[in-house]
């Protein structure tokens, strides 16, 4: 008979317990908490006799207590945010480098900073930083210059040049439960410029770096060249010279 009754209380209790009340606090909020204020859910509004209630740390790290109560009566000042769907820090004298822990809105089971929520900042979100940094590299290269009439030799002159370069970078900002925390990005370049060259070595060309200039890999200078082809010319001409004289005087 005990046992029977033990069962037929357990299970009014069971039907007469709101499914709210066993669904526990520890879950998302419907409302949204953030460096502002407290946001109802969309057609949700602050009703006469209710209430918010707030802990958090305020800026010196002090934990403390605050709380709206929505009294219609005698121009309370709680009551100026009846029907409204937003309630600002500001309403609870929560100023700007407080952190909010905890927050409890009448009507609604779950509380924040009971469902693994971490703790929101009040105030805006810093400003991204960005700096600039000019450094110097020095760059080894070849140039190479094709022999010409005038210039003779080809050569390869392998020059040490001091480049100026300068780069970017900027900063994200995150909340990490306790603080806003500054990270750094990678440094970007954005321009370069030749600031210095110096010569270091001129050789002459290779048979290989000839052929890629179009000339035979002789390593002459065309000056020079030039001139054996002239006196062939003229020693062919003296030649046939020397053989017409020849015939005639047969």
């Amino acid at each position: 008979m005990r046992k029977t009754l033990t069962a037929l209380v357990a299970a009014l209790f069971l039907i007469l317990t709101p499914t709210a009340a066993l669904a526990g606090s520890d879950g998302a909020t419907p409302y949204q908490v953030t460096t502002v204020g407290v946001h109802l859910p969309a057609g949700d509004t602050f009703q006469a006799h209710g209430h918010v209630n707030v802990r958090y740390f305020d800026g010196d790290g002090i934990q403390r207590t605050a709380g709206v109560h929505f009294d219609p009566n005698n121009n309370q000042p709680g009551g100026a945010w009846i029907g409204e769907s937003f309630i600002p820090w500001s309403a609870f004298g929560i100023t700007e480098g407080s952190r909010i822990t905890w927050v409890q809105v009448h009507g609604y089971n779950a509380h924040h900073g009971e469902g693994g929520q971490k703790p929101v900042p009040v105030g805006p979100k810093p400003d991204p930083s960005s700096e600039t940094r000019t450094r110097e590299e020095v760059e080894t290269r070849e140039v190479t210059q094709c022999p010409t009439e005038e210039a003779g030799y080809g050569t390869v002159t392998t020059l040490s040049v001091t480049v100026e370069i300068s780069e970017q970078r900027t900063s994200t900002i995150a909340w990490d439960g306790a603080d806003w925390v500054e990270t750094w990005g990678e440094w970007t370049e954005t321009a370069r410029e030749d600031v210095h060259s110096e010569t270091v070595q001129v050789r002459e060309m290779t048979d290989a770096e000839y052929a890629e200039c179009g000339l035979p890999a002789t390593g002459a200078p065309l000056t020079a060249a030039a001139g054996m082809a002239v006196v062939l010319v003229l020693a062919g001409v003296g030649l046939a010279v020397a053989r017409r004289r020849t015939e005639t005087n047969r």
